[in-house]
């Protein structure tokens, strides 16, 4: 059977293409930990109509594990918050939520790759003077993030640099307040260690 002119050229170029899509991410495979920073998280929904976040900071931790370009990711983040008025009171006052999502990352150039990314949450709000859990508002909510990441491993065996975009939104409840819709929008700059 002929084949046809320039086809191992072509199936050359497919398997080199696939392996340099496939390469990047099989280096990053297996279980990570992160932690990450931001400052002044923008508010919307009625949280911005009771709380801002002029000075303040952002936070989070995460713990995932990567095979390929998909990863699961387990993330505790969160914000100090300035109330406007006696929706919670106390001086501080902060916003954590506990979040499983998903992330799908696509190379870009060599080491540097962009991600997509989606999960749900369980989001409280509550002061210093209350138990966190019980004592301020919460309820559930979704997130979808969108960020660049830096593999170094050059430098540190399968460690990366990231800067993310969360977009959080909630719906909140708490006894005897009137509800709470609405969330966060964080820009954040992260450092990831493989294990």
């Amino acid at each position: 059977m002929h084949e046809l002119p320039g086809m191992k050229q072509r199936s050359a170029i497919l398997v080199l293409g696939f392996v340099a899509m496939v390469a990047p991410a099989s280096a990053s495979a297996g279980g990570y930990i992160g932690l990450g920073f931001g400052a002044n998280a923008k508010l919307h929904g009625d949280m911005a109509d009771h709380f801002t976040t002029t000075d303040t900071t952002a936070g989070r931790i995460t713990l995932g594990h990567r095979g390929g370009p998909l990863a699961i990711e387990g993330s505790i983040y969160g914000t100090q918050l300035n109330s406007t008025d006696a929706r919670i009171s106390g001086t501080e006052t902060s916003a954590m939520s506990a979040e499983i999502g998903l992330k799908y990352f696509f190379n870009l150039q060599g080491r540097l790759e962009a991600y997509l990314g989606g999960g749900l949450n369980k989001t409280w709000i509550g002061d210093q003077n209350s138990d966190f859990m019980d004592g301020g508002y919460s309820g559930n909510g979704y997130s979808a993030s969108v960020g660049l990441q830096y593999n170094l491993e050059a430098v540190l065996t399968r460690a990366s640099i990231w800067l993310d975009y969360t977009h959080l939104q909630s719906s909140l409840t708490a006894a005897s307040r009137p509800d709470l819709e609405g969330g966060t929008r964080t820009l954040s700059l992260g450092l990831s260690f493989g294990f």
